[in-house]
């Protein structure tokens, strides 16, 4: 058995590589079917059909599957980023707003069910919509993707609502302040995501910020 505190190989042959995807599989069903308590690198070894030895190969722990299974659903995630986008096209700008809301508040109920406290922990390394743009690993970048994916539903919305806001203010208050509030919730209370209620109040504060005329 491979030093565990020695540094992990790199899948290079196909072999390897079909390893280390029915690892980080067998992690994600594991977290999905039982949760993080019931996950160990055995359990993870046996579900893989690999061996202990082999698996300690790539992954240095069970931390480092956990991450290798919330990258692998963090890419998934983002190559639907797009098509959703087209979907918008449509609806009418109040299901627009009252989407993008559902949309970003189920990547994060997704990603917290797998692991809470992972997530929790790590949750800005995983920012929605950095498919967008080409991949950066500097998180201001990352922010500047969420900016650039709002600043592309506002273009969408109907003729009238660009002469009354300034497009580029409006994209950065859109989005990095629904992201902030649904971080904030994620981080303080996580229980608000899964609030009916709470949608409905993040929908009423941009329905009003776009639309100040409209009853609600």
């Amino acid at each position: 058995m491979s030093d565990r505190k020695g540094k992990r190989r790199s899948p290079q042959q196909q072999r390897s590589r079909d390893l280390v995807n029915a690892v980080r599989e067998a992690g994600r069903l594991l977290l999905e079917e039982s949760g993080p308590k019931a996950l160990t690198t055995h359990r993870i070894a046996e579900r893989a059909g690999v061996s202990v030895g082999s698996l300690y190969q790539y992954f240095e722990n069970k931390e480092a599957i956990i991450k290798a299974v919330y990258d692998y659903v963090d890419d998934q995630q983002r190559s639907s980023d797009l098509r959703y986008l087209a979907r918008l096209q449509d609806l009418d700008p109040r299901q627009r707003i009252r989407a993008g809301i559902e949309y970003a508040s189920e990547r994060h109920r997704r990603m917290l069910e797998l692991d809470p406290e992972y997530y929790r922990d790590h949750h800005g390394d995983y920012r929605i919509s950095t498919g967008l743009l080409p991949e950066d690993s500097d998180k201001e970048a990352n922010r500047r993707r969420a900016v650039e994916f709002t600043k592309q539903l506002l273009n969408q919305l109907e003729d009238g609502v660009a002469d009354r806001i300034n497009i580029e203010h409006a994209s950065f208050l859109l989005g990095r302040g629904l992201s902030a509030l649904l971080r904030a919730a994620l981080e303080e209370s996580p229980e608000r995501l899964h609030d009916e209620s709470f949608m409905d109040e993040l929908e009423r504060l941009f329905m009003r910020y776009l639309y100040p005329d409209r009853s609600r």
